[in-house]
């Protein structure tokens, strides 16, 4: 049997595991992708149109193990700084413009330079980003969307925002903090359960199953319309 009708062979065993493995992936990316774009202050659509065409783009083109073919969480903050001095209309233009200079750097594989950038400076840039996620998302998960002038504003606001839960005016800002809270706590207690079977169901996909459950309930057996405020 020849190398090629071997690798078709191996493609379509290997099709039904790969199918699901890209359904439950879809599922994850979907929530992460519209919640890196809110966190950066562009359309949601956008962050679901990044996600599908990368995943696309790398599946053709083949990845690696060192490269991120979903959405990522460490470019949100260059995002937002880009949105800020930018616009919205110059931050695609740059998305392109960093694409063409990706991809010329890998056809003159230049990523070797990465040996001569310090851990310590990685690191650092890694926990800046995630400091700055944490101070967008925070608010948004407790109900109180918010725009500040700087990142550090939004995470000295954190306290006066979990004190404003309780006194919110409209409940539909209080449903949708306490099902950020809830989702919080999925996410945290749950690599705790020593169960296989329910560990098949990544944590992410939990949190949408019972949202799209939550939301079910009230449209067709409640016949109420959803208590989360609809911004949410």
């Amino acid at each position: 049997m020849t190398k090629k009708k071997t690798d078709i062979k191996g493609f379509f065993k290997a099709l039904p595991k790969n199918i699901f493995s890209g359904f439950v992936v879809s599922l994850i990316a979907l929530p992460l992708g519209l919640g890196l774009a809110m966190a950066s202050e562009v359309p949601p659509i956008a962050g679901v149109i990044a996600a599908v065409v990368g995943g696309v783009l790398v599946s053709i083109l083949g990845g690696s193990n060192v490269t991120i073919s979903g959405p990522g969480n460490g470019l949100v903050g260059v995002i937002l700084v880009a949105v800020a001095t930018l616009g919205l209309n110059g931050t695609y233009a740059a998305i392109i413009c960093s694409g063409i200079l990706l991809t010329i750097l890998g056809f003159l594989r230049m990523g070797k330079l990465a040996d001569f950038f310090p851990s310590s400076a990685i690191q650092g840039m890694l926990a800046a980003i995630g400091l700055i996620i944490l101070g967008k998302q925070f608010h948004i998960m407790m109900g109180n969307e918010m725009k500040l002038p700087g990142s550090i504003d939004y995470l000295l606001a954190i306290p006066s925002t979990i004190v404003g839960v309780f006194s919110y005016s409209h409940s539909g800002f209080t449903y949708a903090a306490i099902s950020g809270v809830i989702a919080l706590a999925i996410m945290v207690f749950y690599p705790k359960i020593r169960n296989k079977y329910f560990h098949l169901v990544p944590a992410p996909m939990w949190i949408v199953l019972i949202s799209i459950g939550v939301s079910y309930f009230y449209e067709l057996v409640l016949q109420q319309p959803h208590p989360v405020d609809p911004r949410y």
